[in-house]
């Protein structure tokens, strides 16, 4: 280890140590001059600035000699050999030539602690530190010889501490400055510790030699254990280490610790010890030297407490120094501290165990009329208490419930329900019509136009689906749009018929279609259309109407085009085709018309399904064609049906039925309890 310019930062830190001890140590030891009774001495100023002076010579002194130790400790470490700094390390433990030797450093005596100021001085030692200690001694003996009785312990009069001794001397005080929190022995350390941060490295380094030979010439062997010079030879070099006391003393670890400020709650003995207050006792701040006892109407009930407690509401106590209050007895209470009786309840209040901090307002739920009581009675159902301390209950108001007794407050009804009653226990759930998102109502809105609501308890209606509409109010359902009319938008009051040249042919449509090519319809809404008549064609979708032939053409009915006359004899179902003549089979959808003369479409409700048909096929019943011209009818889409043959269009089921199945014939009821789903598809 290496502590460079160590000695020349232990004296730039002394000027800091002198400055943090100067005011902790300058006590009023004269107190108030013109009382006889308080006065320690006359000239307590000089007294102050002799402690102040000595406490700093005796810090310099015992660091410097301390220091001079570690750095021949530090000199040892840089010899050239391990051989060479153990002997070096050994020679600074020769008794009263070591700078780290017990005879020269110290005596062996302790210069910290009760008594040890009047050891060092009657040994009279001239070992480093105990001449420091006798020199203080001696230099604050004048100005501060103390013959007086003076109270020390009182704030401004005395020491600010209890010295050892009920007449203190020289030496008391010395002793208790010394073993005073930041006293000058530790604070000493406190500086090499600073200057040396590995002290404690160097201190166990040299307690290594302690009690081992350490120059011998006789044939002992170096490290022998010794207990005194003899063991290490009997020749002329034998010597045994002696480590100096003040480097090992401290619960064997190095350097003494100053002694800690007492906490709040603890006493400072004679010795710098810190113990706790008895019971009934405390401190409020640190570093003081007696308890006190806790007055009137407080308490301490434990060991090492730094304030009394107030006895708290519902508790006595007269007596000071107490550990502990007196309870109220059951029926009585006291709602302030320190107080010496307890009070009956009064009516609407109750009391049921002992030490009441007062008497209690019945709680919320609960009332009572009568006086001297240690219980509340509680509300019935559709009442409350909604604040302490209640004689009678308070009925619930319209919109509101409460099932339970002892309620502290009514129930807003749920949304979906209301109340127009009072003291109420219970809702009403909305009806099938109505809706009520909100709590706490006294009924439920009727659904607007375009809406409605199919469930009692609704928190909301539902608008209209699209090709659905409802013209009324309060409604639970909708009315699909007829085959003819549509409606794209939820939520709507009517349904729009479909255009010319358009239609639907079912219900609940949400858009027409127009009419194919071959077709046309003048009227709106119209759920079908009608196949050009022969001699007549729409080549377009949509038409309102269809175009007359050209001179000298013809067509069949439903036709997209014309064709030239021709006399070609064709057979039934393959008439001549537009423009050539030429004898031409009608495709599935189709058959011929009367003559023979041209394919028409076969018309909606009925379908052809192979070629060179001379008549159509009427579609069963769970089954539609339309638009006209099909080859094969469509089964009617579950949640619909059609009774009869012929079919254009299918039939949704009613609000209250459904068809399971596609291809139905009829729609089946829900069984009770179940209603169907929006698409009439299944009951749920």
């Amino acid at each position: 280890m290496s502590f460079s310019c160590g000695l020349r930062l232990i004296f730039t830190f002394l000027t800091w140590i002198a400055a943090l001890l100067a005011p902790t140590l300058s006590f009023a030891l004269g107190g108030n001059d013109a009382s006889t009774s308080n006065q320690v001495n006359q000239i307590s100023q000089a007294c102050q600035a002799k402690i102040a002076s000595g406490v700093k010579t005796f810090i310099n002194t015992r660091t410097a000699a301390i220091a001079a130790c570690f750095d021949a400790y530090i000199t040892c470490d840089e010899q050239s050999t391990s051989t060479a700094a153990d002997l070096c390390r050994g020679n600074l433990l020769i008794e009263t030539t070591g700078a780290c030797a017990k005879g020269n450093l110290d005596s062996g005596i302790t210069t910290f602690g009760a008594g040890s100021a009047t050891a060092v001085h009657t040994a009279a030692s001239s070992a480093a530190i105990d001449a420091a200690l006798i020199t203080f001694i001696n230099f604050i003996t004048n100005d501060c010889f103390v013959t007086s009785s003076a109270n020390f312990e009182i704030s401004g009069q005395g020491l600010g501490f209890v010295p050892p001794a009920s007449t203190p001397t020289k030496f008391t005080i010395t002793d208790a400055i010394n073993a005073f929190p930041a006293g000058m022995s530790c604070q000493s350390n406190e500086a090499i510790r600073q200057a040396y941060p590995l002290a404690d490295d160097i201190v166990d380094g040299l307690k290594a030699f302690d009690g081992i030979c350490v120059s011998v010439n006789d044939g002992i062997a170096l490290g022998t254990s010794c207990t005194t010079n003899a063991n290490c030879g009997v020749t002329t070099a034998g010597k045994c280490g002696k480590i100096a006391y003040v480097l090992t003393n401290g619960a064997n670890s190095g350097f003494m610790s100053c002694p800690a400020i007492c906490a709040p709650g603890q006493k400072t003995t004679v010795t710098g010890a810190c113990e706790p207050c008895a019971l009934g006792k405390i401190t409020s701040s640190s570093g003081q030297s007696t308890c006190s006892d806790c007055p009137n109407g407080k308490y301490a009930p434990a060991p090492g407490m730094s304030t009394c407690l107030d006895c708290s509401q519902g508790t006595f106590n007269s007596a000071t120094g107490a550990s502990s209050c007196t309870k109220c007895v059951p029926g009585k209470a006291r709602n302030s501290t320190g107080a010496s009786s307890c009070a009956d309840c009064a009516a609407g209040l109750y009391s049921e165990d002992p030490g009441s901090i007062a008497c209690k307002s019945c709680p919320v739920g609960k009332y009572q009329p009568d006086t001297g009581r240690s219980t509340c009675e509680e509300c019935p159902i559709g009442k409350k208490a909604g604040t302490t301390g209640k004689t009678s209950c308070d009925s619930c108001g319209t919109g509101t419930y409460q099932p339970s007794t002892g309620a502290s407050a009514c129930l807003d009804c749920p949304v979906g329900t209301y109340t127009s009653s009072t003291a109420s226990s219970a809702c009403q759930n909305c009806e099938p019509g109505t809706a009520n998102n909100l709590t706490g109502q006294t009924s439920c809105p009727a659904c607007g136009t375009g809406t409605f609501s199919d469930t009692s308890q609704a928190l909301a209606c539902r608008q209209c689906a699209a090709g659905t509409f409802q013209s009324n109010t309060g409604q639970s359902s909708c009315t699909d749009c007829n085959p003819g009319e549509f409606q794209a938008l939820p939520g709507q009051t009517s349904c729009s018929a479909c255009a010319a040249g358009s239609y639907s042919s079912s219900t609940r449509a949400t858009s027409c279609i127009s009419c194919p090519s071959g077709t046309a319809q003048s009227s709106a809404r119209s759920s079908t259309c009608e196949a050009c008549a022969a001699g007549t064609y729409t080549n377009t979708p949509g038409k309102s109407s269809c175009d007359t032939c050209p001179a000298g053409t013809t067509s069949g009915v439903g036709a997209t085009a014309c064709y030239t006359i021709s006399i070609t004899s064709c057979t039934p179902g393959s008439p001549p085709a537009d423009g050539t003549g030429a004898c031409t089979a009608c495709l599935p959808g189709q058959r011929s018309n009367t003559g023979n003369t041209a394919c028409e479409p076969c018309a909606a409700g009925s379908y052809s399904p192979s070629q060179a048909s001379t008549q159509c096929i009427s579609c069963a019943a769970g089954r539609f064609a339309q638009p006209p011209g099909a080859a094969a009818c469509s089964l009617c889409p579950a949640g619909s049906f059609s009774q009869a043959d012929g079919a254009t269009s299918c039939t949704a089921c009613s609000s209250k039925t459904i068809a399971p199945k596609s291809g139905s014939t009829y729609c089946v009821s829900c069984p009770k309890g179940k209603k169907p789903n929006k698409a009439r598809t299944k009951c749920v």
